[in-house]
């Protein structure tokens, strides 16, 4: 339903993975209150929040990455060959689309890391670090709104 590609085809990208050389980026995405949105405008609500995200995360890294759903609220991008830099500026359209989508602000945290990965493993490692900075950022946005 929302057009990304699952936790199984995440899995079973990584566990295939055999290039050397190639540079990728790794980004986490959580939606913020996304609970807190189900139980009290409903799930209708919630799911047109992760419909909404997933459309303007595919417009804004069109070409550049491919989006994951690997939990509830949970998804991962991969970039390959794109620099730190291309990887901001999709970020920042990102956050541009999601502040003008529909009626409800639609809130996330993410985590980046940038890695050249030899096998497998190296992007379960990397997607550490990246959830390591997505929670940094969960705790700074859940601090500053006090």
């Amino acid at each position: 339903a929302t057009g990304t590609f699952n936790r199984t085809a995440y899995h079973s990208f990584i566990e295939k993975y055999t290039e050397q050389g190639q540079q990728w980026s790794i980004i986490i995405f959580d939606l913020n209150n996304l609970k807190q949105i189900n139980d009290t405008m409903g799930h209708m609500e919630g799911d047109h929040l992760i419909n909404g995200f997933c459309h303007c995360a595919q417009i804004a890294f069109k070409g550049f990455g491919v989006l994951y759903r690997i939990g509830g609220d949970e998804f991962v991008c991969l970039c390959k060959n794109t620099s730190e830099n291309h990887v901001i500026i999709c970020l920042q359209e990102l956050e541009t689309l999601l502040s003008t989508y529909g009626n409800i602000p639609i809130s996330l945290s993410y985590g980046c890391d940038f890695f050249t990965p030899t096998k497998p493993s190296d992007f379960k490692e990397a997607l550490k670090r990246a959830d390591v900075k997505m929670y940094e950022m969960k705790r700074n946005k859940k601090a500053n709104q006090r």
